[in-house]
């Protein structure tokens, strides 16, 4: 049998504390660990006073609600307790204190959110919609098909992909009363992989949308972690009603094990610039009233052929908000977009130097800074 720390015991660090509490409050005497231990149900076998117990099946605790600590939801069996998260962005996390997984809710903003009439957006939320038709569920099952699906959307940086995600987001708390979670890292690889198995068991057919954005960091470099987010995407771990939704500004660095490889990625849409149909519906909907009345709509569309939505949020920004003249404004983003930064200044290219600035270029501003009138 394998011995693990009795801190893993559902129950056993509360009654712990308990313990030690009442310990310094000399409101009695020392009790053995053994008997504080005594009638909570687990399937560990006590050894004695050693800092371990030993448990013959970890893998046969069963989880069937959600414990609430604060803002932190925990699977268990016992404890106060709910049935179902509310639906909602969630964050996976582990507690070493508890030696248990938890969920802390996240925050996303999904008040402003304007769909552009963009033929790959609507491509796309028409994709995420027909995979949660209840048909489209049933077709699966009754043909032993996994019922899950990858969706990888690639552009520029800017083009908006963020915001196609939180409209997904929206519509999948909104209406099909989902809950939402986010592989940012190696780390998250290896909870969500090892927690969604639990999560089955209290939830087994709640509708999920994993989020995965600038996926050709996580896979840059392949090992252990690239090999098991492909294997999530293969669906090994037989998670069901889970759309992964992938982004990235790099297709190029994408290897077609993930990009050419249906049942991973089922579907890939290039989000581009936005046309000028896109860019007037984006304009009007950041518009409040008839503020629009009192500029140029037309020459707004017009001056930001090629720009990206956030190009165009920061157009907004600056001729609108801060009252700069359309032309600046539009040359500032111009120059964003097209001029190159570098930490050298034209001098210092010229000279080739490296690091600090070269000597003989900064006698110049010596010569400035202490001469005398």
């Amino acid at each position: 049998m394998a011995a693990i720390p009795k801190r893993l015991i559902p129950g056993f660090m509360e009654k712990r504390r308990r313990f030690n509490n009442m310990k310094r409050e000399k409101m009695w005497e020392p009790t053995p660990l053994s008997e504080l231990i005594s009638g909570i149900e687990s399937p560990f076998d006590i050894d004695g006073e050693s800092d371990t117990v030993s448990v013959s099946s970890v893998s046969d605790m069963k989880y069937d609600k959600w414990e609430i600590s604060g803002n932190a939801f925990y699977p268990t069996g016992t404890q106060t307790t709910i049935d179902y998260l509310e639906s909602g962005y969630y964050k996976i996390g582990f507690d070493n204190n508890r030696g248990s997984y938890l969920l802390t809710s996240k925050e996303i903003k999904t008040d402003g959110l304007v769909n552009l009439p963009v033929t790959a957006s609507e491509q796309i939320l028409e994709h995420i919609s027909d995979f949660w038709d209840i048909k489209i569920i049933e077709k699966h099952k009754r043909y032993n098909v996994l019922h899950k699906t990858g969706v990888l959307m690639y552009g520029p940086p800017g083009s908006g992909k963020s915001s196609l995600i939180n409209t997904m987001v929206k519509n999948l708390i909104e209406v099909q009363k989902g809950l939402v979670f986010s592989i940012e890292n190696a780390d998250d690889i290896g909870l969500y992989s090892s927690f969604m198995e639990i999560f089955r068991q209290i939830e087994p057919h709640r509708p999920i949308i994993v989020i995965i954005e600038d996926c050709d960091g996580l896979l840059d470099g392949g090992g252990s972690y690239e090999k098991m987010l492909l294997n999530i995407l293969d669906g090994i771990n037989q998670i069901e009603h889970v759309a992964y939704v992938l982004t990235t500004n790099y297709p190029e660095k994408l290897e077609a094990r993930l990009s050419n490889r249906p049942g991973r990625i089922d579907k890939r849409f290039k989000i581009g610039y936005p046309n000028a149909i896109a860019r007037k519906a984006f304009f009007e909907f950041k518009f409040i009233g008839d503020d629009a009345k009192e500029y140029d709509l037309k020459e707004m569309v017009s001056k930001t052929k090629g720009l990206t939505i956030s190009h165009c949020k920061s157009l907004f920004v600056e001729h609108v908000i801060k009252g700069k003249s359309l032309d600046d404004s539009v040359a500032l983003l111009r120059n964003m977009d097209e001029e190159k930064i570098t930490s050298l200044n034209d001098k210092e290219e010229k000279s080739g130097s490296i690091g600090f600035s070269n000597s003989s270029f900064d006698d110049d501003f010596m010569n400035e800074a202490f001469s005398i009138d």
